[in-house]
């Protein structure tokens, strides 16, 4: 799991939610040309359609323009960006970022650290896988 996946996926555990991950990837030839001249449309990146979820999160710039497509496309759709958004911030319903990026803004909350999946219950789990007795044979 990639470390973008992996804050994604530990922000929406913490939340308590279930979520379907999308792996965006620009189509050909959109992919040559920059991000900020690649257009916001659902019909170029692998990412959600109708229905629209109710909560979006994305995860590093990759999933920048799938996410304002999908904006675009449902403007109910709350938009939630982890990490420094560049240019694109004022976009985004709520940016979550750590304090060590240095950017700030009324829809921005600002963290000590990236977002994880580590939990009591995960790492007293993973203790206890650790430490089982080894068995002599």
């Amino acid at each position: 799991m990639s470390g973008s996946l992996s804050q994604a996926q530990g922000l929406v555990d913490a939340m308590g939610l279930q979520a379907k991950t999308y792996l965006t990837q620009v189509q050909k030839p959109w992919s040559t040309l920059p991000l900020i001249l690649q257009p916001k449309s659902t019909k170029i990146f692998h990412c959600p359609q109708p229905p629209w979820p109710d909560l979006l999160v994305a995860s590093a710039k990759g999933t920048i323009l799938p996410a304002l497509a999908v904006k675009k496309a449902n403007p109910n759709t709350h938009i939630l960006y982890l990490q420094k958004p560049r240019y694109f911030g004022k976009y985004f319903d709520t940016i979550v970022t750590p304090i060590h990026d240095g950017y700030s803004g009324d829809n921005t909350i600002e963290t000590l650290g990236a977002p994880h999946r580590a939990s009591k219950e995960r790492i007293a789990e993973s203790l206890q896988k650790s430490f089982e007795p080894i068995q002599a044979t």
